[in-house]
């Protein structure tokens, strides 16, 4: 058991099944046999950020949007995003080292800085529980600790 709020790391060699794992217990693959337990927590308590993410950087859209999208769930579908979401949302961007990018068009930002946008956009997603990240190689630029 984890627990809540931790942050933690999936290590191991090319293929051996970290990423099926992850996307196993967010329910994005059917497990073939044994048990997941969750701890009673539903996949959308999870936050996970995958190697790669399909987004289209073209799109008109700006760092602080992309991250608000992670609350999603608590704008609905008015999109009215409330103070604390907000404030949720600039902590996460300083905490990925953005604060004061959040005008910038997220196709403006080099590819470090969008997974890190991602990464905040994570945060938002998540409540007080796990938070999981899949990366093939660790990365100096990448935070070590968030409090």
């Amino acid at each position: 058991m984890l627990p809540p709020g931790s942050l933690t790391a999936i290590a191991g060699p090319n293929g051996a099944g970290k990423s099926t794992l992850l996307k196993t217990l967010m329910r994005e693959l059917s497990q073939v046999e044994g048990k997941v337990d969750r701890g009673g927590l539903t996949a959308r308590d999870f936050g996970y950020l995958p190697q790669a993410a399909a987004v289209d950087r073209q799109f008109p859209l700006t760092i602080a949007d992309t991250v608000l999208l992670g609350g999603w769930r608590w704008t609905g579908p008015s999109g009215e995003v409330s103070k604390a979401l907000a404030e949720n949302a600039r902590q996460a961007l300083a905490a990925v080292g953005l604060a004061g990018f959040e005008r910038r068009h997220i196709g403006a930002l080099s590819g470090g800085q969008f997974q890190r946008v991602l990464f905040a956009r994570c945060f938002c997603r998540m409540r007080a529980s796990s938070f999981w990240m899949s990366r093939s190689r660790p990365s100096t630029s990448a935070p070590l600790a968030i409090s």
